[in-house]
């Protein structure tokens, strides 16, 4: 019996003990954290507040448009271009442009040597002057007849071979000179001129080629490109769900 009471009498001391232990601990740490708090107060006041105005960007609202930028890729051409062909054949006598140079509407671009037709042309005229001599023969003799067959003094079957005679004579000159105007534009066509002023984009011909009729692929076919600067306009493949 005595002994557990000596029992309960250490461990109330002990307890007690440790009470004062923790009491003291506790007031260690209140102490701690008191002044703590302090010196975090102390160091904000004495800092001063900061500047966070360079975190930021400043910009005055306004009314306006909302826009979207599509990013497309294409090319820029001319809005207005010719391919510059021939109607006739022959060699490529002379090229008077460079490819990139500036030409003003009805400048000389090329002139294609077409001896065949020049030689046809010559040939037409020289007929033609003999048609027109011999329209000018028959149609006076004809003029004469008919004096005569008014008088009663010529035959009317010889009247009216004169007069078929005068006038067939007549039309194989007529015929002569559309001939000449034919093979002329033939001619004509060799020299090849500026439709509009613009620039040499494509010079696909050189001296010597032969000259094809025709816009094919076929070379000598397309001879140059003119292109008018002046107005452009942009190819762009862009998504139909962008737009």
């Amino acid at each position: 019996m005595q002994f557990k009471l000596f029992a309960l009498v250490n461990l109330i001391n002990y307890q007690e003990y440790l009470l004062a232990i923790f009491d003291t601990k506790r007031k260690k740490i209140t102490i701690t954290s008191v002044t703590l708090l302090i010196l975090l107060i102390l160091g904000y006041f004495l800092s001063g507040p900061k500047d966070d105005s360079q975190n930021y960007s400043w910009d005055l609202v306004s009314q306006g448009e909302v826009r979207e930028t599509i990013t497309a890729s294409g090319q820029v051409r001319a809005q207005r271009q010719s391919n510059i062909g021939t109607s006739t054949a022959g060699e490529i006598k002379e090229i008077h442009v460079k490819d990139g140079q500036f030409v003003q509407a009805g400048d000389l671009l090329l002139t294609i040597d077409n001896v065949r037709v020049s030689a046809q042309l010559e040939a037409i005229r020289k007929d033609a002057q003999r048609l027109k001599n011999q329209s000018e023969r028959t149609g006076e003799l004809f003029r004469k007849t008919e004096i005569l067959y008014r008088q009663g003094l010529v035959s009317e079957e010889d009247y009216r071979n004169q007069k078929n005679n005068a006038e067939a004579t007549s039309l194989s000159y007529q015929a002569a000179l559309k001939n000449i105007e034919s093979a002329q534009d033939t001619v004509n066509k060799a020299i090849l001129r500026a439709p509009f002023s613009g620039r040499i984009t494509g010079l696909k011909a050189e001296k010597g080629d032969t000259a094809i009729p025709g816009m094919s692929n076929i070379a000598g076919a397309l001879l140059m490109v003119i292109s008018d600067m002046s107005h452009m306009q942009a190819e762009i493949m862009v998504n139909e769900n962008e737009v």
